[in-house]
């Protein structure tokens, strides 16, 4: 229902309003003037109907001011062009209230009209004008605020037929509004009513307070109770007359009326009738107005008074009065044979509160009296069997308990503490048997009439038996029993529905096997649950729990020609089960692991169909022994089942449904089956390729389906959801996939196979190969994915499309071809997917014409795996590897390949050695080519020209070849290698192991203990943080050792003394003891050439006049040394800032210049005091001697 402008527009008001249409509809220019308004007025903004007030709409939609809307025109005109469609109010919330407009009509909601926007559509389109209460509008407030209406009402008069209060709120909304009179405040009065007046004493009544106006929110009053004469016509009400003297009432909003209740106080005293009063007050507890009378009478109750009478150990002959009488026996007291008792009138009961055993004995003459009770610490003993007017009886121990009763007494036997004790309850109407804490004790009810309920809780082994059940019957049996004791067996007989709930209740690490359930039906048994706990295997957090056997036996189970009437059985994790009834239509299985047999005797079965409901069933076996259904039905729900086989000879018809998956892990017991019909969005997962099935239709599925057929003999239907389909042979039937998008169509025969060509094949997207497929060319053609696990042969794809993927779930064992059918492209990819729970060897996969390959690895469970993979894609630049698991990639034909990225690889590095990818580049061009690891220990290897190669984490090992290489090996432990050449190399974090050639590098060891070394040039290195060791050929290489005690080795010599290695850092020890700092070494037995190292400490250095040049100091720091003449001596010097050391390798007077015998110079950054520091090994220590 919607608002419409013709519904809102008056046409009275509209020509009071606007005069000048007035004058024109009586010239005759317009017929009407609706007729203005709909060509003109409403798009002038002129005021239309008195409902419509703009100051109002304004405020109910701030968002137009804001929009700049602020006139009445500019109102009038957006509401009549926008507004009303977009459902808009007109009114204010005190005006139009949607929950009291709604309870207020009940009509409207039982025609569906109940949300907000809708109420108020039909208020505005129609309540408006049938006056329907819409708020808490106050006629009586609005006539005595509006003294004009209240005289033209009282005169005869009336608005829209309407008198009274309802005439005022029609005036309201249809003038009042627009005539700008204000909506009334509310000042509701309140009547009190009951359905009596007068109470009487031990009785409750029900009191109405109702308001004159509706609640337009929940108003609570309180009331008070006080004494009244009613005007000295009756005596006052004491506050000992009521067991409470004030409360609460509220009136909900949307309602005019709420409920409290008084009771009175039977004090069995005659008194007469006494008089009270009620008040009400508001929430500031000031009076409120009320109408009516409020005065009402508590009157004497007439019933007699109850005696009570005491039961003895001896002879007792006890007779009651009218009144409900209560007969007590406590300790000693006991009921026999020659005991009376007689109730009399009311309603009377025999009670014993005891620590005693507690017998009551046959033959004791009790009558009229309606119940007994018995409550003890002791043991009971209680035959109640003959009692005259008896209909309930209570019996309570401590110890066994049992009891007799007539079929017409409702008995409630309970024992406390039952133990090794025993439970029987004989006859009895409608019973209930309780015990608690039973251990070998057993519980037995025979021969009841009405509903049985047995509730058992302990370590039981003891057995429940029920026998002679007519009616319903409800045993919950708990045990904790564990070890090798099995808990008790429940035996039922008889019964109309039967429900056993067999369940543990055992502590961790332990295992209760639950005992066995048997129910024997009679000829009025129709259905039967058996409930028992989930089997779990025990462990240090889980109780075990063993599931017990069932046993269903309908009445006339073995008999060949009379119908059986069990007609239902509900399972929920049994174990071994059977079911022996002829007329079972309905079995309902939920989480079991065991056989289900249903076995029917009559020769001519008239029950064949049988419905299946499975719940979370995860194997185990379904028979039909006797062959008797010829349509089976299985239905799921909640939770995905399973079972392991279905044998049912002659069962043609299948159908599955509902929203969980199913799977029939064999269904070779089906061997009449002839169709099965899928429907529901849970899917079946099945293999009907049995040699009878004609039809498998699941157009009526949305869930994923995956079957196996026989194409040459049966059809096959999908529906919307995934449908995967086997196929053994060429089809000959039509295999059509349905209306999904991804189903998948799997090929188990090895050769050729056209799919396009065959006509019998439609509607599959996605193409598999399965096991026994293989050697042989698949024509792709119409597919949008392929895949394929082990085969039998080499495999090609020919006619594939650009985009097409390629998934591999296990490893072929031979080689792949993937065959574009158009290879011209530039921009052709291969996506490739390995998903396995192990190492999957992929082979060769062959893939001509495509650019850009991307590969991803998917590990299937917890264990990290690492997968291989050979390539043969000459056409390629770009391959991409993705996923959790490793790879080793094989790729001497991929010779255009400029980017190889794994950075995608992903998992927990405690997996990183097998998360690993090793790639080796084949690039053949002159680009730069880019290689990036993942999170796993890579091994990548570029080629001999330059490459940008990044390990990521992992330990790594990074191989650059020749070129003018960028490595970095990222966090980890890496191995980096580079060839000779220009090449950047950093390191990371981790403990690193970098060499690099001959040329000038720039190398970064980064944070960790790394082992750098380099050939000669004239190199750039930073350890970095760490212990590290830096090794140096000749060049004039710059190295910085960073943080940590750092080793350089200066590893050959260079030719003369303006070629030399420069150490920035070099740092002697600090501090001592405990706070001792170890400085750096420097290793120099490469550079003493014509022999060791003769002195052990370094002595003063050189100094010579300020005029000195640079090769003055090497010749003075290289003269008279006379050791120098067959070994090496080591001096120093400083120059220009800097310290040097000198290696004088000649009994010379000057620096001796000479790659093989020459003198040796290095060089220290900064001004380094290095007198008496040690030379220990040829190798300069940090530290004086």
């Amino acid at each position: 229902m919607a608002v419409t402008l013709s519904s809102l527009f008056n046409e009275a008001y509209y020509l009071s309003q606007n005069t000048d249409v007035a004058n024109a509809v009586k010239a005759g220019i317009f017929s009407s003037g609706q007729a203005h308004w709909e060509q003109y007025g409403k798009f002038e903004g002129r005021p239309f109907s008195a409902a419509f007030n703009p100051t109002v709409y304004a405020a109910n939609n701030p968002d137009l001011a804001t929009a700049g809307l602020t006139t009445p025109a500019q109102l009038t005109l957006h509401y009549v062009q926008y507004g009303i469609f977009e459902g808009r109010s007109i009114f204010t919330s005190a005006q139009f209230d949607a929950s009291i407009y709604a309870s207020q009509n009940p009509d409207l909601g039982n025609n569906g009209i109940t949300d907000p926007a809708a109420l108020y559509q039909h208020f505005v389109t129609y309540g408006i004008d049938e006056n329907r209460v819409a708020s808490g509008f106050d006629g009586a407030a609005y006539l005595a605020a509006n003294k004009d209406l209240a005289d033209y009402l009282a005169a005869g008069n009336t608005f829209g037929g309407y008198t009274g209060v309802a005439a005022a709120r029609y005036h309201y909304y249809h003038n009042g509004i627009a005539e700008g009179r204000p909506f009334p405040t509310a000042n509701p009065s309140y009547a009190i009513s009951a359905a009596s007046t007068t109470l009487t004493e031990g009785n409750e009544t029900t009191f109405t307070v109702t308001s004159s106006v509706i609640a337009t929110a929940d108003t609570t009053l309180t009331f008070n109770i006080v004494g009244d004469t009613n005007g000295g016509t009756i005596a006052a009400a004491s506050a000992a007359d009521f067991t409470g003297l004030t409360g609460t009432v509220t009136i909900a909003a949307g309602s005019t009326t709420g409920t409290f209740k008084i009771t009175a106080v039977n004090d069995q005293v005659a008194e007469g009738l006494e008089g009270f009063k009620i008040s009400l007050f508001d929430a500031a507890l000031k009076a409120v107005t009320l109408t009516g009378s409020t005065v009402f009478a508590v009157s004497d109750r007439t019933d007699p008074v109850g005696q009570t009478l005491t039961l003895t150990g001896g002879i007792d002959t006890l007779v009651g009065g009218a009144g409900n009488d209560t007969i007590v026996g406590g300790n000693g007291s006991s009921l026999i044979s020659l005991d009376s008792v007689d109730g009399g009138a009311g309603n009377d009961i025999i009670t014993f509160v005891t620590t005693d055993d507690v017998s009551v004995t046959a033959g004791a003459k009790v009558l009229n009296v309606e119940t007994a009770t018995i409550t003890t610490t002791g043991a009971v003993a209680a035959d109640v069997k003959g009692w005259t007017g008896l209909t309930a009886v209570t019996a309570t121990g401590g110890k066994g308990v049992s009891v007799v009763a007539d079929t017409t007494v409702n008995v409630s036997a309970t024992s406390t503490a039952a133990g090794a004790n025993n439970l029987s309850v004989t006859g009895g109407k409608a019973v209930t048997a309780t015990a608690a804490a039973r251990t070998t004790g057993t519980i037995k009810v025979a021969d009841a009439a009405g509903a049985v309920t047995v509730n058992s809780t302990g370590a039981s082994t003891g057995d429940i038996t029920i026998t002679g059940a007519t009616s319903t019957v409800t045993v919950t049996n708990t045990s904790s029993a564990s070890g090798k004791d099995a808990a008790g067996a429940v035996n039922v007989t008889g019964g109309t529905t039967v429900t056993v709930s067999n369940l543990a209740s055992n502590d961790v690490n332990t295992t209760t096997v639950l005992g066995t359930t048997t129910v024997t039906g009679t000829s009025a048994t129709t259905s039967v649950t058996v409930k028992q706990s989930a089997a779990a295997t025990a462990s240090a957090s889980v109780a075990g729990v063993a599931n017990g056997a069932v046993s269903v036996q309908d009445a006339n189970a073995g008999d060949t020609t009379k119908a059986g009437t069990i007609t239902s059985v509900t399972l929920e994790n049994y174990g071994g089960t059977l079911i022996s009834s002829n007329a079972l239509a309905n079995l309902s299985l939920k989480g079991g692991n065991a056989a289900v047999d249903v076995t029917n005797a009559l020769t001519t079965p008239t029950v064949t169909t049988l419905n299946v409901a499975l719940n979370g069933v995860i194997g185990g076996t379904l028979t039909d022994t006797a062959g008797a259904y010829t349509k089976l039905n299985l239905s799921t729900a909640t939770a995905a089942a399973k079972l392991t086989n279905v044998a049912a000879a002659n069962v043609k018809t299948l159908t599955v449904s509902g929203s969980a998956a199913l799977e029939l892990a064999s269904t070779a017991g089906l061997t009449s089956l002839d169709t099965v019909t899928v429907s529901g969005s849970g899917g079946v997962k099945a293999d009907f390729s049995g040699k009878t099935v004609t039809a498998v239709d699941a157009s009526a599925s949305s869930g994923a389906n995956t079957v196996t057929v026989d194409a040459t003999k049966a059809t096959y239907k999908g529906g919307s959801g995934v449908d995967t389909v086997t196929i053994a042979a060429a089809p000959t039937k039509a295999i059509d996939g349905g209306a999904g998008t991804s189903d998948v169509l799997v090929v188990n025969f090895a050769g050729n196979f056209d799919a396009a060509a065959n006509t019998n094949v439609t509607g599959f997207e996605v193409l598999s190969l399965g096991t026994s497929a293989g050697g042989g060319s698949y024509n792709a053609t119409g597919f949008t994915s392929l895949r394929q696990g082990a085969v039998t042969g080499a495999v090609t794809y020919s006619n594939v499309a650009a985009g097409v993927g390629l998934t591999l779930t296990a490893s072929p064992g031979f080689n792949t071809s993937y065959v574009l059918k158009d290879a011209s492209g530039k921009s052709d990819s291969l996506a490739l997917t390995l998903t396995s729970d192990n190492a999957l060897a992929a082979g060769n996969i062959t893939a001509s014409g495509i650019e850009t390959i991307a590969i991803t690895n998917t590990d299937t469970n917890a264990t990290a795996h690492t997968n291989t993979i050979a390539l043969t894609a000459a056409d390629a630049t770009s391959i991409t590897v993705t996923g959790n698991a490793g790879l080793v990639l094989t790729n001497t034909t991929a010779v255009a390949v400029t980017n190889f990225d794994a950075s995608g690889v992903t998992g927990k590095a405690a997996d990183a050695a097998a998360l690993g990818v090793t790639y080796t580049s084949a690039y053949t061009g002159s680009s730069t080519v880019t290689i990036k690891g993942g999170i796993g220990n890579d091994v990548l290897t570029g080629n001999t020209k330059n490459d940008v190669i990044t390990g990521n984490d992992g330990n790594d090992t990074i191989i650059g070849g020749g070129g003018n290489d960028s490595l970095d090996g990222g966090a980890g432990n890496d191995v980096i290698t580079a060839g000779n050449g220009n090449s950047t190399i950093v390191g990371g974090a981790g403990n690193d192991t970098i060499t690099a050639g001959n040329g000038n590098y720039s190398i970064s060891g980064g944070e960790g203990n790394d082992t750098i070394t380099a050939g000669n040039g004239a190199h750039t290195i930073d350890g970095g943080a760490g212990t590290d060791t830096i090794t140096i050929g000749t060049g004039l290489a710059v190295v910085t050792g960073g943080a940590g005690s750092d080793t350089f080795v200066l590893n050959a010599p260079n030719a003369n003394g303006n070629i030399y290695a420069t150490i920035t850092d070099f740092a002697k020890d600090s501090g001592s003891g405990a706070s001792l700092v170890p400085g750096d070494s420097i290793n120099l037995s490469a550079l003493s050439i014509g022999g060791a190292v003769t002195n052990t400490t370094l002595g003063d250095k050189v100094s010579l006049a300020g005029t000195a040049a640079f090769a003055d100091y090497l010749n003075a720091a290289a003269s008279d040394h006379a050791a120098a003449a067959t070994n090496a001596v080591v001096t120093w010097f400083q120059f220009a800032g800097d310290t040097y050391l000198v290696v004088d390798n000649n009994n010379d007077n000057v620096f001796v210049s000479s790659p093989t015998t020459g003198d040796q110079v290095v060089k220290l950054t900064g001004l380094i005091d290095l007198s008496g520091v040690s030379i220990t090994g040829e190798v300069l220590q940090p530290h004086a001697i």
